[in-house]
């Protein structure tokens, strides 16, 4: 709850009635900021004041220090707010770290020197990442289950997967995918957070091809030399007649970037060009059978 403060009320009457500054710095505010520090809202402070003798003045007060390894760096109201001045001023730069409440308060002063004073308390939803992507290409399974790779903000953090299709849940942070085997499937895991923070979406790729003792008969055999790719690279497929085969060449984000026929058992895969990253490879043929494979290219 907050407590309205007044330093200083007037002393004498007018009209009967006395003078009292009252200022109001308005509710405590959450900010959304994204990985880089940047302010994704605009968070604008609406002071009000009553009871002043005349036109008032104000002042906006904030003290916060951070460690940056050895170095201690203190922040205030200047570097958070585009006015330190104005009783509706704009916050315009978030503070990294700060993730529970701060106070910000604000110093009315009017015309016949009567000063009163509110505090507010600030603090930032900040997101964090982990550091490996959610890539399960090839998994010996007929289902896996899913991470959205987003946390942090403010408890508790809402989840939105999509597509819903094969999944178990699409609120769950960590929902079962049951997919068709040997086909690729790209998830998107949209995270928010208590206070409306968007915190961003995270992609999942998966590839499923089931146990062993089930797919083997249904495994084509290929192989990509020399592997990372080069313009001499070639992909074959263990075939020895002239049968046609469907490659598709997906990046590393589940994207495809190569689709394209197989005449034959070889083909010219350092001659496509692709710029650097590693990749997932599909063959299948019309008998239902296929392989993936992962490959880089420099």
């Amino acid at each position: 709850m907050k407590r309205i403060i007044t330093l200083l009320i007037c002393i004498g009457f007018i009209g009967g009635v006395r003078a009292q500054c009252i200022v109001d710095a308005g509710p405590d505010r959450i900010l959304c900021a994204q990985m880089s520090g940047g302010v994704i809202d605009t968070v604008q402070l609406n002071a009000t004041v009553s009871g002043a003798a005349g036109p008032v003045t104000c002042e906006w007060f904030f003290r916060y220090a951070d460690t940056a390894g050895s170095t201690i760096i203190d922040y205030t109201a200047a570097e958070l707010l585009d006015s330190t001045a104005s009783l509706h001023p704009r916050i315009v730069a978030p503070i990294w770290g700060l993730t529970s409440y701060h106070p910000l308060w604000v110093v009315v002063t009017d015309s016949a020197g009567h000063t009163c004073r509110d505090t507010l308390s600030v603090k930032l939803s900040q997101f964090v990442y982990c550091l490996a992507a959610c890539q399960m290409w090839n998994v010996p399974a007929t289902s896996v289950t899913l991470f959205g790779c987003i946390g942090g903000g403010v408890a508790p953090l809402s989840y939105a997967w999509t597509p819903s299709r094969y999944l178990s849940d699409t609120t769950s942070p960590g929902p079962v995918a049951t997919t068709p085997l040997d086909s690729f499937m790209t998830y998107y895991c949209h995270v928010t957070d208590s206070a409306g923070c968007f915190g961003g979406t995270s992609v999942c790729n998966i590839q499923l091809t089931g146990p062993a003792s089930i797919n083997e008969t249904n495994l084509l055999h290929a192989k990509i030399y020399p592997d990372p790719i080069d313009r001499t690279s070639i992909l074959e497929i263990d075939n020895a007649g002239n049968q046609s085969y469907a490659v598709t060449i997906y990046n590393d984000l589940g994207a495809v970037v190569v689709t394209t026929s197989l005449q034959g058992h070889t083909m010219d895969i350092g001659a496509l060009g692709l710029s650097g990253g590693v990749y997932g490879l599909m063959i299948s043929d019309d008998q239902r059978r296929s392989r993936h494979m992962r490959f880089s290219a420099f």
